[in-house]
């Protein structure tokens, strides 16, 4: 019963305090409107302490500021991220997948997005043991920032700002694939007008939500306790916590919300807007509780001692949780093993891939940075580089990883070739007279373009009852094109080593879509970024390429990775327990394919493939 009454009292008191808040809301506002005027008045007649304080303010936050701009730049500007942004706007929109698997994407995400923020918040502790090789810099002067007057706030709002362009990017991807009964209406408009300039969008949007902060910045009294300081933690841990529910409800439910602009418009705004205002009231009111810990335990008071002691234990608790992440998600990322498997491939998102990157360059920068002089930090970074620059670079090198087959055979003419594949044909009836044949061509374009021609070829030879791979004498493919082409030349060649005939080999529409989706459907961008941000230039750098004795880039990776999509796909089609070539393209001579053995004996019951590529320089 004392249990209730104390649930009870709690829960009375959380929504009395929650209610005198919004009550005081306009009276706060229009005293942060008032100031915020004043300062800005004292900014442009020049008052010197003004400027000295907006100076301190970049040379505080100069590394969260420059980061921020990075990552609206490869938001917008970055065709691989904003083609995942556009496949999860497409999800929102037009629906048909669970709500546990949306909710994992959606909130997934979002935590490692917090994370970015959290780790732009705190600031790194003193390594004293290791001063003789930082050298000995004074520390930020933490309490003296921090107990400035509006401070805390400004700290937190910049540390929201990663959360604000992750939700304008999707927002932006919503807008651009929605469909508009009539391109004329203000919405269609506003929406071509906002993904023309996405990047101008995105800096207005930070600038809106800069001042939107100032405007919704509380107003704690000094005289508050240190308790109460820990209710007003908790009641926004609530609400941060409710908002996720909130826009995860929301987001789920846009797909069926087809001609409602309010609603659709509204869920927009508020994934924009409410989650990072949200996490700045978090992140204030904890520095808050920080900053009232160090006053108690700086001037030795008695009462709430104890519980200052312990807040900071917390505060030091998750930091170092922080740093022990990033370190074993660093690890398990550089392992090939792990980065080539299906898993990865599903639970680490693009953009999850590249806030964590952003999240270890930071990590390591603010650490060094906040330790280190700033000689002795400039002689690392360029030592860094030397060792890159000059380290070795063998794990550049293309691989053949099956013997070259092709070059004990003498190879024949294409004449002949095509003499001994029509003679095959004519003998078998598979090829009459007034039958046609077939040439393909293919371009590029990454997984779209390999779905494309995998779909295409597939369709055509199940449309044909399996005699488009009959007649069809060679395909010529460029960069994903190729994918697609290699792909269902696989399969075709499998589907002959199990004996399944061209005609029995598509059962239903259903054999199509399982093999193309196993393959293609498959995120290939993280660890594509991985080996990009990490893995390829660590193998360069002299100090850390003995931690790689295979010397696989992240093309080798890739390899390994589409490889493993096709033997999947492979056992999605003909079962587990099947004589499967599982390393069809990894490990074998592409000429070598057509000839029987060792002979010069052509081989022809396959069409032709000629995978191209071109420099990018010179199209």
């Amino acid at each position: 019963m004392k249990l209730l009454q104390k649930l009870y009292q709690t829960l009375k008191q959380f929504i009395l305090e929650t209610l005198v808040q919004f009550k005081n809301l306009p009276t706060r506002i229009w005293r942060n409107l008032e100031e915020t005027g004043e300062w800005l008045q004292n900014l442009l007649t020049g008052d010197d302490d003004t400027r000295d304080r907006l100076k301190e303010y970049f040379q505080w936050h100069g590394k969260e500021i420059f980061f921020c701009f990075l990552l609206a730049f490869l938001i917008a500007g970055v065709d691989k991220v904003q083609q995942f942004f556009d496949a999860f706007a497409q999800e929102i929109i037009q629906g048909g997948s669970s709500f546990d698997h949306f909710s994992l994407a959606f909130v997934g995400n979002g935590v490692v997005i917090f994370w970015l923020c959290y780790v732009f918040w705190h600031k790194p502790k003193r390594t004293t043991l290791l001063v003789g090789l930082f050298g000995k810099k004074r520390a930020d002067n933490y309490r003296a920032y921090y107990q400035r007057k509006g401070n805390v706030w400004r700290v937190s709002a910049t540390a929201s700002i990663p959360l604000l362009l992750a939700g304008a990017g999707l927002a932006q991807s919503i807008l651009k694939n929605e469909s508009y009964r009539t391109p004329k209406e203000f919405v269609p408009k506003l929406a071509i007008a906002i993904n023309a300039h996405p990047f101008i969008t995105l800096m207005a949007v930070m600038l809106l939500f800069l001042i939107l902060s100032l405007i919704l910045a509380p107003r704690i009294r000094s005289n508050a306790s240190l308790s109460n300081r820990h209710q007003t933690l908790w009641r926004n841990l609530f609400f941060m916590s409710l908002s996720i529910l909130v826009l995860t409800w929301l987001f789920y439910h846009y797909q069926y919300q087809k001609g409602h602009v309010i609603y659709k418009g509204s869920a927009l705004l508020l994934l924009v807007f409410w989650p990072p205002i949200m996490l700045t009231f978090l992140l204030n009111s904890f520095s808050d509780c920080l900053v009232k810990s160090s006053e108690i335990l700086a001037e030795k008071q008695i009462e709430g001692a104890q519980t200052a002691r312990r807040f900071n234990r917390v505060y030091d608790a998750l930091m170092w949780s922080s740093y022990l992440f990033s370190g074993t998600a660093l690890v398990l990322i550089n392992i090939a093993s792990v980065t080539t498997s299906a898993w990865f491939s599903m639970l680490v998102f693009p953009i999850a891939m590249l806030i964590f990157i952003a999240i270890v360059y930071y990590q390591a920068i603010d650490w060094l940075s906040y330790n280190m002089s700033r000689l002795r930090f400039s002689l690392l970074l360029g030592a860094m580089l030397g060792l890159m620059w000059f380290g070795p670079q063998k794990h550049y090198e293309l691989k053949f990883k099956a013997p070259q087959q092709s070059q004990a055979v003498k190879r024949i003419s294409l004449e002949d070739y095509f003499l001994a594949w029509l003679r095959d044909r004519v003998e078998r009836g598979a090829i009459m007279r007034s039958d046609t044949i077939y040439l393909v061509s293919s371009e590029g374009g990454g997984s779209r373009s390999g779905a494309w021609t995998s779909a295409i070829l597939t369709g055509l030879d199940q449309r044909l009852n399996g005699m488009f791979q009959e007649r069809c004498l060679a395909i010529s493919t460029v960069s994903g094109g190729s994918i697609g082409a290699a792909t269902t030349l696989s399969l075709w060649d499998n589907a002959k080593i199990l004996n399944i005939p061209p005609a029995s080999l598509y059962g239903d529409d259903s054999t199509r879509t399982r093999y193309i989706h196993t393959i293609f459907k498959r995120n290939y961008i993280s660890s594509a970024l991985a080996g990009l941000f990490f893995y390829d230039g660590f193998q360069q750098n002299i100090l850390f390429s003995w931690l790689y004795p295979n010397s696989l880039s992240r093309t080798d990776r890739q390899q390994l990775e589409e490889n493993d999509a096709m033997n999947r796909a492979f056992k999605a089609v003909f079962g587990v327990d099947k004589p499967l070539n599982s390393d069809y393209f990894l490990k074998s001579d592409f000429v070598g394919r057509y000839y029987v053995g060792q002979t010069e004996t052509p081989r022809v019951d396959m069409p032709l493939f000629f995978p191209n590529t071109c420099r990018v320089e010179e199209g």
